[in-house]
């Protein structure tokens, strides 16, 4: 599991705004580690994969973008799913 990976699941907060001031601010980090997760917090939050009346399904489709698109534990992806979701409520 890669640092990034470990940060991620370590994110407790359920907010959209916590989790990218999380990683951002997160010293564990390197440059590299923070640029991907704002690339993928960018991708996955696409309008396509959320523009469905079922959250749920919205959900669904970006885990499975994730998991086509990146090698990412499937907790982490998980974790970057629910904290994109409240974008959508």
């Amino acid at each position: 599991m890669t640092p990034l990976e470990k940060e991620i699941i370590g994110f407790n907060g359920r907010r959209e705004s916590f989790f990218l001031d999380y990683i951002n601010q997160n010293e564990m980090l390197n440059e590299k580690d923070k640029q991907l997760a704002s690339k993928l917090w960018k991708e996955v939050s696409e309008f396509e994969l959320w523009n469905h009346s079922d959250l749920n399904q919205g959900k669904k489709n970006a885990l499975i973008f994730l998991r086509n698109n990146y090698k990412i534990d499937l907790k982490a992806c998980e974790k970057i799913v629910n904290a994109i979701s409240h974008v959508w409520l």
